[in-house]
């Protein structure tokens, strides 16, 4: 008589389930791993620009500018979302555009999830386009801006969305934190 070798039926078929088990449970947490890392590599990101940009400043002795990108290699003014993309730029004139002779620094092109990030001024809620650094590292239009990025899949509290508060000060200063809004 031959020894037969395999699985049965049954083996099979619990094996099938757990399998299913499984992914039902993990799958969901997954896509909530892959939020949070979404949110924390955009919060990343807008935080290594704020600091190329004072950091820039200081090292220049020249002001230099971040603002939200437009089409190309410009700065856009269309809207309040900052999720477009960055540019830290040399701003000679101190204006928060980029004009004609002023050296882009460095160019970040739109943020993955397409979040919509929104930059206002904290004193009067009005949308920011640019910020702006001194040569000594101080924000040259001495406000506190407050950057809000939410959590791209919309969840992360119990009550509302999971959104990272980026503050930047008005002596060039930044912090972020994770709130519930």
């Amino acid at each position: 008589m031959k020894k037969v070798e395999g699985f049965t039926l049954i083996e099979l078929m619990v094996t099938v389930v757990v399998m299913v088990v499984v992914l039902a449970v993990g799958i969901p947490m997954f896509r909530s791993i892959i939020a949070s890392n979404r949110l924390a590599a955009q919060t990343n990101t807008l935080v290594t620009a704020l600091n190329l940009a004072r950091g820039e400043a200081l090292k220049r002795v020249s002001m230099v500018s971040l603002c939200k990108k437009g089409a190309g290699v410009s700065c856009s003014t269309d809207d309040n979302d900052w999720g477009s993309g960055l540019l830290v730029f040399e701003d000679l004139n101190g204006d928060g555009a980029l004009d004609s002779g002023e050296e882009v620094i460095r160019v970040w092109d739109a943020v993955s999830g397409s979040p919509t990030i929104s930059a206002v001024d904290a004193s009067d809620d009005s949308g920011v386009t640019s910020v702006s650094f001194d040569p000594v590292g101080i924000q040259a239009a001495a406000r506190t801006v407050t950057f809000d990025i939410p959590n791209p899949d919309g969840k992360g509290c119990t009550s509302g969305t999971k959104t990272a508060v980026i503050t930047l000060s008005p002596t060039g200063q930044i912090s972020s934190s994770n709130v519930c809004k």
